[in-house]
């Protein structure tokens, strides 16, 4: 996956890069090369889609299972940003492809850093010989929240990892609803304007797509999982943040002040 975002970024850049070109007012006139810089960016979104492809299969699965979220509509995204661009390319105009190149880029950095973030919570968990976990018991004093000791589950620990963010399950209703307000739009913009449908259709998509949810939670998560993880500790995913978060009392028992191994009695 590491090298699959390396090359995203790679095919990113450039795609950045021809969009500049393409742009007279800023670097020249290349006007007579706008057709040939379509048809390149086109391509070089071709192949990113190719390395993305876990994305873009994650968003088809989705889709089946009616479960329509941020990977699908991504997908769908993409799908109307290759048609359209096809056309682009007979018309000699400047496709949608660079910033369908930098969705797709964020989508495959936000699933990278949420499997490194597993990655680190398994192996701390699993290096640790006797597994303590930290749970929230509600009104357990003074009617206090409070966070006990228990025997740790790792069965439990797995599937809270597994648990989708509050963001993640808010796209389910966000992305059905925003691509058939966006399509309404696009089919009223026809009729009115007489404005392309595609075209249309695909830049509102792309103005609606929320593109910072792929990293709203996978890089903090990360973050944190890496300097857990430096301490010998994990912690369960948006479940278990969401659990331990806010105001609580925190059982603490002789050993934890009067560490054995650290104290001793002298007479």
């Amino acid at each position: 996956m590491r090298l699959r975002l390396l090359l995203s970024v790679l095919t990113c850049l450039a795609s950045i890069l021809l969009l500049v070109l393409s742009t007279s007012a800023i670097v020249g006139d290349f006007s007579s090369y706008s057709q040939v810089f379509s048809a390149i960016m086109l391509g070089l979104l071709l192949a990113q889609a190719l390395l993305s492809y876990d994305i873009c299969l994650s968003g088809v699965v989705q889709a089946l299972r009616l479960r329509f979220d941020q990977t699908s509509m991504l997908f769908v995204v993409l799908c109307a940003v290759i048609v359209d661009a096809f056309f682009a390319v007979l018309q000699g105009r400047t496709p949608f492809c660079t910033v369908a190149s930098v969705l797709l880029l964020l989508a495959l950095w936000g699933r990278s850093l949420l499997y490194e973030a597993r990655r680190r919570s398994l192996r701390a968990a699993g290096n640790m010989e006797e597994p303590v976990a930290a749970v929230r018991e509600e009104k357990a004093w003074h009617g206090e929240d409070c966070i006990f000791r228990s025997d740790a589950k790792p069965e439990e620990f797995v599937r809270e990892l597994e648990i989708p963010d509050a963001g993640s399950r808010m796209m389910r209703i966000y992305a059905p609803v925003l691509t058939a307000v966006t399509l309404g739009l696009s089919v009223l913009s026809m009729l009115q304007a007489e404005d392309s449908f595609l075209w249309a259709w695909t830049a509102l998509m792309i103005a609606s797509f929320p593109a910072g949810m792929f990293l709203s939670f996978s890089r903090p998560f990360a973050a944190q999982a890496r300097r857990l993880s430096r301490a010998g500790a994990a912690i369960g995913g948006w479940f278990g943040a969401r659990m331990l978060g806010g105001e609580c009392g925190i059982a603490i028992e002789d050993a934890d002040l009067f560490p054995p191994q650290n104290v001793t009695l002298n007479g």
